[in-house]
């Protein structure tokens, strides 16, 4: 496909006059002489067999796919972690389920805290569920981004689920519940 497209410039460009060898001047061309014949070739882009973003994310340089993303989640360094999973789409299923695994099961808190707010700019159902089933994580700052999360999402179903941590062990995750709770009432 290129290399069509250099050969059709390189005929415009030698037709127009301005391949000239050495010389300061290019002579003028005839209108007529300036394109090629009716049947010039016209470079189309093939169509893509699949959509648009799928594409970008194979094939554009410094955007991961999947593949990469959840070889780096399995990664000792929480830091590696926590970066890969900024580089997911909270509007793609396979994207949430890898998020959605992060919040369930990364053994640092500071990668479930990173996945919580990440799906907390999702609407899927399966980024809320995660974010309830958070609400039972063992650590409070955990707790505390899920109920965030889930304030953000705005949706007063979720005011049953915050109730119980009116009375969690941890004083700011009561806070932050009962907050949320008047949020959105």
């Amino acid at each position: 496909m290129r290399s069509s497209i250099t050969g059709v410039v390189v005929s415009l460009v030698l037709a127009a006059g301005l391949g000239g060898c050495g010389s300061d001047e290019a002579e003028p061309v005839k209108p007529e002489a300036a394109v090629p014949a009716a049947k010039t070739p016209v470079a189309t882009a093939p169509k893509p067999a699949t959509a648009p973003m799928d594409q970008a994310k194979k094939a554009a340089p410094g955007v991961p796919n999947l593949e990469d993303v959840a070889r780096e989640l399995v990664n000792p360094d929480p830091e590696v972690r926590i970066d890969a999973l900024s580089g997911l789409d909270v509007d793609e299923p396979g994207d949430i389920k890898l998020l959605r695994r992060a919040l369930m099961e990364d053994g640092e808190s500071e990668v479930r805290v990173e996945a919580a707010d990440l799906l907390s700019y999702s609407d899927s159902p399966r980024a809320l569920s995660a974010l309830k089933e958070a609400l039972a994580d063992p650590e409070p700052n955990v707790v505390v981004a899920a109920i965030e999360a889930l304030e953000y999402a705005g949706d007063e179903n979720i005011i049953p689920d915050l109730r119980p941590l009116l009375s969690h062990r941890d004083a700011e995750v009561r806070e932050r519940a009962q907050e949320a709770i008047e949020y959105l009432e």
